[in-house]
């Protein structure tokens, strides 16, 4: 390449990096609510007790991972009794149980509380075991209490909507997580009503979108090894560049964030170790966008 091409790598990088640097340090601010960030803990259905400590945080995550979208939870026996059957094959979540055993010092007892002689000195041994419960979404015959989710922010776009339908990815709205699974056709978002913006929603769909475009079946993107050790960092670059170019070309607003600029703040790495990575991003990047342009030409969608 040309002196003059490495000097705009280099003038286009400094300008990046300056932006990166200028970032709060905050880090990054989901476009979304968390699903169970709203103060509602995971409760039993028997007892109506919330559970706690340790188990609120494994119950919270369990229901993330499988999009359970109620934090209603029981054992086996415990749905029965609510006349309720968990569904067969439906896997549990192991949760903690404490319990303390007191030993008498007098008469060497062990039982469950401290014993009543007067003056003993008696020891406590403190124990823990598991038991396994289920979501009231892994089972049959009971209606669950879905907690009351805010009106939806998002003023659909109908050119976006078909033109991500036209892309034929495979969507599912669950959960707290954006993300492709990679050697799929599938992309998990979190429910469109969890979006605190429509232009935050329709940059995550189109960010997830572009790793979509970047599979073996697709594109073949090596999205593991294009900036060498910093690959993890370089396709998520590549996938910002690429929903900022499918947003330019769908004629939506997408103005510049310091909450963006702090998200790439982890990226500036990748630009300081060659100043040619803004442009292989780009690159790559624009390569996508053209990809899901044409795959919606084929499909005669207007985009």
């Amino acid at each position: 390449m040309s002196q003059k091409t490495d000097e705009l790598f280099e003038q286009t990088t400094a300008k990046m990096l300056k932006l990166l640097d200028s970032a709060d340090g905050e880090g990054w601010e989901k476009p979304w609510r968390a699903m169970f960030g709203n103060g509602t803990f995971p409760t039993n259905v028997t007892t109506k007790k919330a559970y706690q400590g340790f188990n609120v945080l494994v119950f919270w995550m369990a229901a993330e991972d499988n999009g359970y979208q109620t934090n209603e939870w029981a054992t086996y026996k415990q749905w029965k009794k609510v006349d309720a059957q968990v569904r067969k094959g439906e896997k549990g979540t192991a949760g903690i149980k404490w319990g303390f055993t007191f030993t008498c010092g007098t008469t060497g007892k062990k039982g469950s509380y401290h014993c009543k002689i007067q003056g003993c000195q008696d020891s406590k041994f403190v124990w823990g075991s598991t038991f396994t419960v289920f979501n009231a979404d892994q089972v049959d015959g009971y209606d669950p209490e879905v907690a009351e989710k805010p009106e939806s922010v998002v003023d659909r776009d109908a050119r976006t909507d078909a033109f991500i339908a036209g892309t034929e990815a495979d969507f599912a709205y669950r959960g707290d997580r954006a993300y492709y699974t990679p050697g799929t056709n599938n992309i998990v978002l979190p429910p469109v009503e969890d979006f605190t913006s429509t232009d935050g929603f329709y940059a995550t769909a189109l960010h997830e979108l572009t790793h979509w475009s970047g599979d073996k079946s697709r594109l073949d993107r090596d999205q593991q090894n294009i900036f060498g050790s910093q690959a993890y960092a370089a396709e998520e670059l590549v996938a910002e560049f690429g929903s900022a170019f499918l947003q330019a070309h769908l004629g939506l607003r997408a103005e510049p964030s310091m909450n963006a600029a702090s998200y790439l703040k982890n990226w500036a790495t990748v630009l300081r170790a060659d100043e040619k990575n803004l442009y292989r991003a780009a690159k790559y990047a624009t390569a996508a966008a053209k990809f899901m342009i044409e795959l919606n030409e084929k499909a005669e969608v207007p985009a």
